[in-house]
């Protein structure tokens, strides 16, 4: 009787064990992962980050590729992210990727969790956060009463001007004419592209092809605009002076 009864209750233990492995294996079945390469010393680090947190979890590991990892200079590694589901649903999933010596980018993904919480992704945009930073060119005229600061045009002149800018500054004399302007001799050539406009004070022009105006009053001519000063037509007028004067044209770089 005892000998049944103990066959009796090992085959139950058996059972209840091979009820659990089938439900662990049925929740690994509703994982989703996602696999990113890194590697020390610079590799780029990852970081997840769900929309709405309340339809899924992610959890986060790092899994080396070798044993003896710690011993070895730069080292390969992966980063795994778990995805489980907590309730139906859909949300976005960012996945900011950082490294100090390569690229870094914000990875987007659509997450949808089914009715029986399995949740699929699709990946919707890349981007290159590296790119979008830029930096931007603002032209510096430096005069002997003070300092003016200035917007580029969108011409094909002014690029030119700020490319040559970029290879270092560059000293001018302006002399003043006719009332309205200051205007010197470049030295050199731009790819000028003319049109009837009013140049306003603040306005700075390429005349002629190599001639530069730099305007504190208003004229109606053949202009290739190069750039806009910030300021009013006062402040303008008193970092000018009265009379010829020597500028220096420079750029200032900003993120």
């Amino acid at each position: 009787m005892k000998k049944a009864l103990c066959i009796l209750l090992a085959l139950g233990l058996l059972l209840c064990c091979g009820c659990a492995r089938e439900g662990a294996k049925e929740d690994d079945m509703k994982e989703t992962t996602l696999v990113f390469s890194s590697f020390d010393g610079g590799g780029p680090s990852y970081r997840a980050v769900v929309e709405d947190a309340s339809l899924v979890s992610v959890t986060q590991r790092t899994e080396y590729g070798r044993r003896d990892h710690a011993e070895i200079d730069g080292a390969a590694f992966e980063v795994v992210f778990t995805l489980r589901g907590l309730r139906p649903g859909e949300t976005c999933l960012t996945v900011e990727e950082r490294s100090p010596i390569a690229g870094n980018f914000d990875r987007l993904y659509a997450l949808c969790v089914a009715e029986d919480l399995s949740v699929s992704v699709r990946e919707l945009s890349v981007t290159d956060l590296d790119a979008l930073a830029q930096p931007t060119a603002t032209l510096v005229v430096e005069t002997e009463q003070g300092t003016l600061y200035a917007d580029f045009a969108d011409t094909a002149a002014a690029a030119e001007l700020r490319e040559r800018l970029s290879q270092g500054p560059l000293a001018l004399e302006l002399h003043d004419y006719g009332g309205f302007e200051k205007t010197g001799a470049l030295g050199f050539a731009l790819l000028a592209s003319d049109e009837r406009i009013t140049a306003k004070p603040g306005d700075l022009c390429l005349y002629r092809g190599d001639q530069l105006s730099l305007f504190y009053g208003e004229n109606t001519w053949d202009y290739t605009l190069l750039a806009t000063v910030h300021g009013g037509a006062e402040e303008l007028a008193s970092l000018l002076g009265e009379g010829d004067l020597t500028v220096c044209l420079w750029i200032e770089w900003s993120e």
